[in-house]
């Protein structure tokens, strides 16, 4: 694919800038234009001269290819249009709009299939193959194959989700037009055997499509609702915080995906509240302006004081510690602080809990009041999930 890139997508290495991510978008969906468009005219007239539901409901899902295909093209051109005061995150998120739509679309078409195949099984009708019949579905599934790796290898580059829904619908379409071809095969060598095969293979073949689709249309829903980034990238991102002198604890990073490229997050860090809070100041600065350079991602940092040298809180934090890992081994606690005034201390920290789990914050403030014997004290408590 290396020659059709230096073809057709100029400065086709600088993957990173959204214009060449919109070059590789448009050359894939132009040449997805074309191609399905060529199959679904050539499909539709060998079918209805066959007289085969098979090949006429493989055209129609060329058809909607060629539909998807313009969509994907108007995705990537959007995508470029700059953050404004409705959107101001940018539009990059239409790319998973359009991988979505295109899914949906698939899912049509197999529904499409399953319905058409029902009725020639119902009522069955002589299909006429000939030898154009054969070259022409044998001509579809090579060019399906040829634009399945063009998608993929296009995704792959540019980590696009759109076209990695594209790449599997041509996926799905190497293994239509391939059933096809062989129930073409079939007719030809067998003839009438008591059952429509046109009819049973395209039923078979839809119910390939519809299970293809719903996964496809869960992949795709899934990072529109957001998704939880991967352990080993926030550990990394923990390990890059951590490196700066001033930072003792990295705690709730939080990251929202805008597109491919765009990236904004939170995090909140623990830093002895004896440093000099302008050398704090810039030090998050730095950090900030590092993510944005190195992993393109707007930072935002929570800073939280912490007093390491006082020998009563580091005490009482660990003995709360051991409590709360006694009721949950996963939990764990930050931003520990302790308020006293005249009448009593306020202990209040974040409790953090894995997701799947349901903590019942009675009874931890009741285990707490229990057992950590600290006279006139009251705990404030903010539950996380993480």
């Amino acid at each position: 694919m290396n020659f059709l890139k230096k073809l057709c997508v100029r400065d086709y290495k600088n993957t990173e800038d959204e214009i060449v991510r919109t070059r590789y978008g448009i050359v894939a969906g132009i040449f997805g234009i074309i191609t399905n468009f060529i199959l679904f005219v050539g499909k539709i007239s060998v079918g209805f001269l066959a007289g085969s539901i098979t090949i006429v409901a493989d055209a129609v899902n060329n058809f909607f290819d060629f539909v998807s295909s313009n969509l994907l093209v108007y995705g990537f051109k959007y995508c470029l249009k700059p953050a404004d005061r409705t959107h101001p995150f940018g539009h990059e998120r239409i790319e998973q709009v359009m991988a979505l739509i295109i899914s949906v679309i698939v899912f049509g078409v197999g529904l499409f299939f399953f319905e058409k195949s029902i009725e020639r099984l119902i009522n069955p009708d002589e299909v006429k193959v000939s030898t154009v019949t054969f070259v022409f579905l044998g001509s579809a599934v090579v060019i399906k194959f040829f634009q399945m790796l063009l998608y993929k290898d296009f995704a792959k580059s540019i980590k696009s989700d759109t076209l990695r829904a594209s790449a599997m619908d041509s996926r799905n379409d190497v293994i239509s037009s391939s059933v096809v071809l062989f129930a073409m095969i079939f007719i030809k060598v067998f003839g009438n055997v008591g059952v429509s095969v046109d009819g049973l293979f395209g039923l078979i073949l839809s119910v390939l499509v519809i299970l293809s689709s719903i996964k496809l249309i869960k992949e795709m829903i899934s990072p529109l609702l957001g998704e939880m980034p991967k352990k080993e990238f926030i550990d990394n991102i923990k390990k890059e915080i951590l490196a700066f002198d001033c930072v003792l604890g990295v705690y709730n990073f939080v990251l929202h995906s805008y597109g491919a490229k765009k990236y904004f997050a939170s995090v909140d860090v623990e830093v002895n509240v004896k440093n000099d809070t302008l050398r704090i100041s810039q030090e998050m600065y730095i950090i900030e302006k590092k993510f944005k350079n190195d992993f393109n991602i707007n930072l935002t940092i929570h800073v939280e004081f912490v007093d390491i040298d006082d020998e009563n809180n580091k005490f009482l934090r660990k003995k709360i510690l051991v409590i709360l890992k006694n009721i949950d081994e996963d939990f764990y606690i930050h931003d520990f602080d302790v308020v006293k005034d005249k009448n009593c201390a306020k202990i209040r920290f974040d409790l953090v809990a894995p997701f799947e789990k349901d903590v019942d914050l009675q009874f931890i403030y009741n285990q707490l009041n229990e057992k950590c014997v600290v006279e006139n004290c009251k705990f404030d408590i903010n539950l996380e999930k993480g």
